[in-house]
């Protein structure tokens, strides 16, 4: 695309002149041209902006390794190979005291630095930033920053994390077919039902 604006930006921004007269039309192609930098950087592996993830620090808009929590972050890896699932993961990093990445605001404040919970847990452990590359849309790219995991460690904990989800379906599949069985399974009468009962006692036969 380069620098030129894409077709439903120029439709957007030729509706939007006529209500708001030509600045409308400048700040879509400013916009546009600002989201295709963006993207011929991500797909050259280089780090945008956003929450910095945990492993890393900032410095000079580049991100260098913090070994403390690069070692957190293969403890997390190696511990979920070992434990097998999310829930037990998370009581164990409890115990040893690993928490998420802490990061500070513009404005001061702390964001971070609390327990794991399952999302954020699951997240880290497909994060293929671990192992030196950049997702765009789909589209993986070699990334310019420094890998923390061994690929081999990052492939293990994938096929564990799939077979897992695979065995989820699996027995959720199994107990909503047994419920609906139950609910089908018509009752079964007792035999004394069957029995024929008669509505009025048989008249006895009168004496001749």
């Amino acid at each position: 695309m380069g620098t030129y604006a894409s077709l439903s930006t120029i439709a957007r921004a030729i509706t939007g002149t006529a209500w708001n007269g030509p600045r409308f039309f400048e700040r879509e192609v400013i916009g546009e041209r600002v989201r295709d930098k963006i993207a011929a950087s991500k797909r050259k592996g280089i780090w945008v902006g956003g929450p910095v993830p945990l492993g890393y620090r900032c410095i000079d808009k580049k991100l260098v390794v913090v070994p403390e929590e690069a070692e957190a972050v293969r403890t997390i890896f190696a511990r979920y190979l070992a434990l097998g699932s999310i829930g037990a993961l998370i009581e164990d990093l409890d115990r040893r005291g690993i928490r998420t990445k802490a990061n500070t605001r513009t404005d001061g404040r702390l964001r971070g630095g609390i327990r794991f919970g399952v999302g954020s847990l699951a997240h880290l452990l497909k994060n293929r930033f671990y192992v030196g590359e950049v997702v765009y849309r789909g589209e993986v790219h070699r990334g310019e920053h420094e890998p923390i995991l061994d690929r081999d460690l990052f492939a293990a904990v994938q096929t564990k994390l799939a077979a897992n989800a695979v065995e989820r379906r699996v027995r959720l599949k199994g107990s909503t077919r047994s419920s609906r069985t139950i609910m089908l399974r018509p009752q079964k009468k007792r035999r004394s039902e069957f029995l024929w009962k008669p509505s009025s006692p048989m008249p006895r036969a009168s004496d001749s």
